[in-house]
């Protein structure tokens, strides 16, 4: 039902886990909340995850941020953030559909939305000159 929120909770054994639901929930999302035993090897998994699905560094530390990790373990997680110039190179091209660099309009909206995605301006701005260069080719 509309407005209706179901909580459960599970607590995960290390091996495969299943949660049986006996009625029926629509699922939405699912929040994992570390406790306070959280190692950087866990908040590296977490760095890894938001990579590989194409997030820029801004969006990955929000992720841990909403995620409530503590700060001392962010540095050490962050150096495992791979570099992001392929994924970015693709998500540009995407959300460009084959438009010249000259469109402002199509440079903005995509420009956008890889800001929401947690790239810098300067990240961007290097894409597009790639971009370009694969354009003119």
């Amino acid at each position: 039902r509309c407005n209706c929120r179901y909580y459960e909770e599970m607590i995960l054994s290390g091996n495969v886990d299943t949660l049986m639901q006996f009625d029926y929930k629509a699922f939405r999302y699912a929040e994992l909340r570390f406790p306070k035993s959280v190692t950087v090897e866990s908040v590296k998994m977490l760095v890894r995850h938001y990579a590989a699905k194409g997030y820029g560094i801004r969006r990955v530390k929000d992720e841990l941020y909403r995620h409530k990790v503590s700060r001392e373990h962010w540095d050490d997680a962050l150096e495992e953030m791979p570099e992001t110039d392929e994924a970015l190179d693709k998500l540009l091209a995407s959300r460009m559909r084959g438009a010249p660099t000259s469109d402002k309009i199509a440079v903005k909206k995509a420009a956008d939305a890889l800001m929401r995605r947690g790239y810098s301006w300067e990240e961007i701005r290097s894409a597009l000159y790639r971009y370009e260069s694969d354009f003119e080719e």
